[in-house]
């Protein structure tokens, strides 16, 4: 009984901190549409880091994102001011990105912070957008 309670805990944790990150620092809009793009992702891969092919439905390891191939080509422009605008979703994005990770607070002010291609008003990137 404990496993039990201890697992549905757990989940209702991840639901809520998914919920509570979908939300954060989200620009609130009305149209929840959004055009999914290809990631360029064409190999799948077992847990070793080799290659796989051929895969189908219900196979270990399918369901990568290199199964499916679906979406609306990526389409980027070089502004030649440090920035790539995605032509698709609107959103720009500074070319140059940390190689070193951040904490939540300190990638916001980071953002808050940035001064880029005539810009001050970065902000991180929703979930969907992500």
């Amino acid at each position: 009984m404990k496993e039990i309670l201890r697992n549905n805990a757990s989940l209702l944790l991840t639901l809520f901190c998914l919920s509570c990150l979908s939300s954060c620092d989200a620009p609130q809009t009305k149209n929840h549409n959004f055009t999914l793009t290809q990631t360029g992702q064409v190999g799948c891969y077992g847990t070793a880091g080799d290659t796989l092919s051929h895969l189908k439905a219900g196979d270990d390891f399918y369901g990568q994102h290199a199964d499916y191939k679906k979406g609306v080509p990526l389409f980027y422009t070089d502004n030649g001011d440090g920035s790539i605008t995605d032509r698709l979703s609107g959103l720009t994005r500074s070319q140059n990105q940390s190689e070193n990770g951040m904490r939540w607070e300190e990638a916001k002010q980071y953002c808050e912070n940035l001064r880029l291609a005539g810009h001050e008003d970065w902000r991180l990137p929703t979930l969907k957008e992500l």
